[in-house]
């Protein structure tokens, strides 16, 4: 009679919970069909902190907080201004966004020559080092946001080389051309082959982006 009990009880539990899971999982699903969705990249169109959008066939974009910076400085004929850095949080991202994106955690194939120049490594080991660096990205990661700006005062166009590194609290420094992962403007800033434009008489605006996990 016990025994039997038991096995009842434990058929109704696993009926609550399996329940219990499928109208979360539904839940789930009815949250992120009410979120917007556009086809470009996902983060310009979040303007305040909770703000979310999904970027059709990649993933989920979530605003988790901003810092506002507009601090300008004026390198003759350039104006450059720093507007703002955002953390921005992604989720439910594709298999295919997941391994773009692994591309660009780790260390770049000049990073790791840098480092393992001095072993005498093959280019393709060294290639190998960088390979293993890489991590698996989570289902959720997030990353940060640089928006800044630069101005051409003069009448003829310039060439702008795009910032190379930047450095927070003294300690955690990105090499951005090879981890900024966003296409902004016509340019991929993950290439070294575009980190450098023409910069024409008027004013453009660019994004960098690293993950911080």
């Amino acid at each position: 009679m016990v025994g039997l009990l038991l096995i009842c009880l434990s058929v109704i539990a696993l009926n609550y919970f399996k329940s219990d899971k499928t109208e979360k999982g539904e839940n789930a699903e009815a949250k992120e069909s009410k979120i917007p969705e556009v086809d470009e990249y996902g983060g310009i169109h979040l303007e305040k902190v909770g703000d979310k959008v999904r970027q059709k066939n990649w993933g989920t974009f979530r605003l988790l907080e901003t810092k506002s910076i507009n601090e300008t400085f004026e390198l003759a004929p350039m104006v450059i201004t720093v507007k703002d850095i955002r953390r921005i949080q992604l989720s439910s991202l594709t298999d295919e966004a997941k391994e773009e994106l692994k591309s660009y955690t780790g260390l770049s194939f000049e990073e790791a020559y840098s480092i393992y120049y001095k072993e005498n490594l093959s280019m393709e080991e060294v290639d190998q080092r960088a390979a293993l660096s890489k991590t698996d990205i989570d289902e959720e990661v997030s990353y940060l946001e640089i928006t800044y700006s630069i101005e051409n005062k003069d009448s003829k166009e310039l060439q702008f080389f795009s910032m190379e590194n930047v450095t927070f609290n003294d300690n955690l420094t990105y090499d951005v051309p090879s981890k900024n992962f966003i296409h902004s403007g016509g340019y991929f800033y993950g290439d070294k082959k575009s980190k450098s434009i023409r910069l024409p008489t008027r004013r453009i605006e660019k994004r960098h982006n690293w993950f911080i996990g």
